[in-house]
């Protein structure tokens, strides 16, 4: 789906249908398995292991994890027809990202920081400083809240998708290690 179509409803039940589906698999050891989540997809995975015994390992990368503050800290949004243009602070324009307004409305509600207390599975976040979407503060305080196994990895340079190369690889390794290392 396109961002302007992408519904946190949605993609939760995505994610419990891919989980359930690995689970039917027989040829593959489906006892156990990892998970990653990117930016929304972050809250996502944070909703799946927190209502899962089965996940080995959860990787959060700049994770979206608490919409009512993003909500607030978004200086530029605005509503034109059917959609709400929103950008971060900062951002060349209001214009940044378009979404429904009803699937917009639904994720400014979507919050997972009280479900850190309910992750059982050994948790890496990888974030940048220089995030200028998802305020790495977020995925610190989420990490704070953890009970479970944790590692906090903090990246200088990279924005909100990592674009740099040297950066890329790194998190690469940071996460295949901890997959390793887990599963």
């Amino acid at each position: 789906l396109p961002f302007e179509e992408y519904r946190i409803s949605y993609a939760i039940e995505d994610a419990q249908n891919a989980a359930n589906f690995l689970k039917s698999l027989t040829y593959i050891d489906n006892s156990r398995f990892a998970i990653i989540g990117l930016s929304m997809g972050g809250g996502v995975a944070v909703n799946l292991a927190a209502n899962r015994d089965d996940i080995a390992a959860l990787t959060l990368l700049s994770p979206a994890l608490d919409w009512p503050e993003l909500t607030s800290i978004l200086s530029q949004w605005r509503v034109e027809g059917d959609y709400m243009y929103m950008g971060p602070p900062g951002s060349p324009s209001p214009r940044l990202y378009r979404m429904k307004i009803d699937y917009a409305m639904e994720m400014m509600k979507f919050s997972v920081m009280g479900f850190a207390e309910l992750i059982k599975a050994p948790t890496l976040i990888i974030h940048a400083i220089d995030d200028a979407v998802i305020p790495i503060s977020q995925a610190k305080r989420f990490f704070e809240r953890l009970e479970a196994e944790k590692k906090f990895v903090e990246i200088e340079h990279g924005g909100h998708v990592f674009e740099d190369y040297n950066t890329r690889r790194r998190i690469e390794n940071e996460i295949l290690n901890w997959i390793k290392q887990h599963l």
